[in-house]
Formats: C-alpha cells, structure tokens, sequence
C-alpha cells in the first residue's frame, strides 16, 4: 500500500512505491520497488527531494508507526513546498496560471493529509520557529480545513439539497485560508498600483466606495488588507469566485466588511451564506493561530496557550456552536491520539476520552500500553503528556472496545 513519507523520516530498509524523478530532469533517480539505502537517501536529500512514496503493508505500518515513531504522513514536507510557493508570490509580478496551481496542489495535500491522519495539525504547531506569515497561512489551513469537516459532518440530518447547499468544499477553504494574507503585499507601493482596477462592492459594502478605492490605491491602510487581496486575486481564472469572495470576507471586522458585519445583511447573507460560514472559520483560525503565536513562550506551555484562547471566545464574535466544533476539530489529544506520558507514570497510552470544559480538556482519559489501565489526568498528580506520537486507532479497538464493555458491566451492576 502506498504511504507518502517525509524524507527526514524514511528509513533504509523501506521499498519505494514510485519512482524518483529528478524535479528538474524529470530523469528518473532511483526505480519504483527499490529497497532504499542510507546512501539513497542522502544523495536524495541533496538533490532537494523532499517527500518520497513507500509501500508499506499493515503490519510494516504498524510496525514503523508504533517501534519507531514513525508516522507515514507527509508533514515537513508540506510546510517547506507550500511555504517556498506562497513567498515565491510576490505581487510585483501578475499572478500566473503556474503559481495558483501549485497553491491549489498545496491546498489539496493538506485536506488529503488531514483525511489520513486527524493528527496532521500536530505537525504544524512549532511556534517558536514557524512565525513567517507564510507558515501562519499553512497553519490556518490546516485548523480551517479540520473545522470545515467538523461542520460538514454536522449537516448530516439534513435533507440532500439543503446539505449541499451548506456543505464547505475542504479544498475551497484550504485555499482562500492559504490566501487569505496575501493583501498584505501591497504594504509595497509597486503591488499596489500594479493591480489593474480596484473593484468596487457595491451597497453591501458601504465602506468600500469609489472614493476610498483611490484612496486605498494610494495609500495603504491594513485593516483593508482582505479587499486588497480579492483585487490581487480578482482576475485569475484557476481561483473561483467563491474563493475570491471567502478571503474579501475572511478579514478582521474592523474595516466594517468582514463575516459578522456581512452577515447582518439578510439579503447578502442568503445569496452567499456558506461563504459567510468559511469566512468565519477562517477568521476564527487566524485569530487562533495568531494568539498562540503571541503567547507561547518557553515559560508558556501549549496547553496554557490553547484553553487561554478559548476562554476568550464570546458569543458577540461566533455562535456558541463554532467553539463547540472548534474544540472538536482542532484539539489537542482527539481519540485514539498515541502519547507519550512523563512523571509519575510514565510510557505509552492511547487516548480514549476526551473533555470539553474549560478546567479539565487538556487532561483526557487514557489507557496504558500495554499494561490496559485506565488513566484520568484530571485525578493523576504529577503526570503531563510529553509527546503526541500519532493516531491509529484501528489498532487498539479491541483495547478501546474492553474499555467501554468494562464501563458498561460496572453500570450493570
């Protein structure tokens, strides 16, 4: 079966699915069914390779996944090629057919990531380093599109026309959240007056007139930085119009466009309702990776920085479901995550519960491997879970299963 490996994670040993081709010969390096080397590995590191296909079968996986922490997710891979595509975009020169598409395959490698592995986001969460603008964006990305599924899921009662009618596309959403700061290049004079007309909104946007079109064009101001980017944007056949609108209304609110003020607007809000929905998610991503950003210190641990942010969250910015979706999509241990536990108890233990008040979330129940004991952090002095490891849970249903049967005879009784 085929798994797609970050480089700095194949090990020799491992048999390629796919051949290599050199990226700039398109001559093929080493041939698919090849049981790699050290020495493969390094002359493909040198060549700039990043990702490679391996065939694994389930027991290899497990094998590689569970002895040697070794998750067949691309993760480093991602971050470098979609980070290296969003700061080629300069704005200088007119977008072309050539940069979009790589954005959009970049897009397309998050959601098909995040749909193998719900632990994806994990990967993504080094703060200290990642702190570009272009590494915000992948970010919000990735927190984007693990909502939108949430959200999408939660349309499941609903009739076929009306949930399709709601349904977010994953790689829409991945792609105006990739976007969604690129407004922020025309802070440089020459991006500015290189875009060939500022649009003009119309009544829905009161703000946006044909005046403060001029004097936005001559005269950066940030809070704009949304309207900037749909006209950066305005012209590219590959992007569609619902991306293009979804970054307009994905800005803060304090131009006076942004989701919550739109939404207000009934006749708007009718014609492009999921729009509204995708601007808000995006929103609330940006805002989320902004504050963990700016919060998470060496004296700050993740943890503190997340239920932080959540205690922030209002109903005068977002309706109560969106938090309740956000702390289902974007949490920091979801069921069946492999962890790593250090202090009093110490080794491997799968998640089995998790929490969603504002005191005790950070501190799921678990279960040991392999001694199956039953772990509430809540109740556990002195015990902190050291590393995520991956997710697998496929692997330990029978331990998860026992778990709930056990629950279940004691209530009987």
């Amino acid at each position: 079966m085929k798994y797609i490996f970050d480089i700095d994670i194949v090990q020799p040993g491992m048999r390629l699915y796919e051949s290599v081709l050199d990226p700039n010969s398109n001559v093929v390096l080493i041939a698919a069914n090849t049981i790699l080397t050290q020495n493969h590995i390094d002359i493909l590191k040198r060549r700039g390779i990043l990702e490679l296909s391996i065939n694994l079968t389930n027991e290899e996986k497990q094998k590689y996944q569970y002895d040697h922490n070794v998750i067949p997710t691309v993760s480093t891979s991602i971050v470098k090629n979609t980070s290296a595509v969003l700061k080629s975009i300069n704005g200088i020169k007119p977008l072309n057919d050539k940069s979009i598409q790589e954005v959009i395959n970049c897009a397309q490698k998050i959601v098909n990531s995040i749909m193998m592995d719900n632990n994806f986001i994990y990967k993504l969460t080094d703060y200290k380093i990642n702190n570009e603008m272009a590494e915000h964006s992948i970010r919000t990305a990735t927190y984007a599109v693990a909502l939108a599924r949430t959200y999408n899921n939660n349309l499941k009662d609903l009739k076929d026309s009306e949930r399709q009618k709601r349904t977010i596309s994953l790689e829409n959403i991945a792609l105006s959240a990739l976007l969604h700061d690129i407004g922020k290049l025309c802070v440089n004079d020459n991006v500015r007056l290189g875009i060939n007309e500022y649009m003009t909104l119309g009544p829905n946007f009161p703000t946006i007139t044909e005046e403060k079109c001029k004097d936005l064009r001559d005269n950066y101001d940030q809070a704009f930085n949304p309207y900037y980017g749909y006209n950066i944007l305005h012209d590219n056949r590959l992007i569609s119009p619902e991306v293009k609108v979804t970054v307009l209304l994905s800005g803060e609110d304090n131009a006076g466009y942004g989701p919550l003020k739109v939404q207000n607007s009934l006749k708007f809000k009718n014609s492009i309702a999921k729009h509204i929905v995708a601007a808000k998610i995006i929103n609330l991503c940006s805002r989320f990776d902004e504050f963990m950003i700016d919060n998470i210190k060496d004296e700050i641990t993740l943890e503190n920085a997340y239920e932080g942010f959540r205690n922030l969250f209002t109903k005068e910015m977002f309706e109560d479901y969106f938090l309740e979706y956000f702390i289902n999509s974007i949490p920091l241990y979801p069921l069946g995550t492999k962890v790593l536990l250090h202090g009093a108890i110490n080794g491997y233990a799968i998640v089995v519960e998790t929490f969603t008040d504002k005191l005790n979330y950070s501190k799921p129940k678990l279960i040991t491997i392999p001694e199956r004991q039953l772990i509430d952090l809540r109740f556990i002095q002195n015990t902190t879970i050291k590393q995520v490891i991956g997710d697998e849970v496929r692997m330990y249903e029978l331990l998860i299963n026992a778990y709930q049967n056990d629950e279940q005879n004691m209530k009987s009784k």
